[in-house]
């Protein structure tokens, strides 16, 4: 396999952890949501019942939290590994990392080729989600692009 085909190969993958980081900024809003309204339902309740829906709230999102750190620090493998075999990040044959350390926001990622695409996460009619919910969302995509 050449060094293009790697590095194409790579993209894919960074791909996929980008739509993978955007589901967990879905999935966070969902659970902020969820537990917003709950609370407000349940206010000045003293059922045990009330407060273990609470505990699970706040637990599913620590996982969520770590979920995405753990795809961060995927991408950050991805784009160490490209830089080391193709001397340039996955990003359009630069570093991903800007000026301040923020990453630029990406095109839509597609597919690979021949391969089927992951269903969205089903959105709720009620709870629309916040364009801003997550900055670690914003990671960037990779284009296909020449070596």
């Amino acid at each position: 396999m050449s060094v293009i085909e790697v590095v194409a190969e790579l993209r894919r993958a960074y791909a996929l952890l980008v739509d993978a980081l955007a589901a967990t900024a879905h999935a966070e809003q969902a659970i902020d949501d969820g537990s917003t309204t709950f609370d407000a339902a349940t206010t000045g309740s003293a059922q045990p019942a009330v407060d273990s829906a609470r505990h699970c709230a706040l637990a599913a999102a620590d996982d969520i939290r770590a979920a995405r750190a753990a795809l961060v620090a995927a991408q950050d493998v991805i784009d160490a590994y490209c830089q080391e075999i193709a001397g340039h990040g996955i990003i359009d044959g630069t570093t991903i990392t800007g000026p301040t350390g923020t990453k630029p926001t990406p095109p839509p990622a597609t597919s690979p080729p021949n391969q089927p695409s992951a269903p969205a996460p089903p959105q709720s009619a009620t709870s629309p989600r916040s364009p801003n919910s997550n900055a670690a969302a914003s990671r960037s995509a990779p284009t296909e692009s020449s070596e």
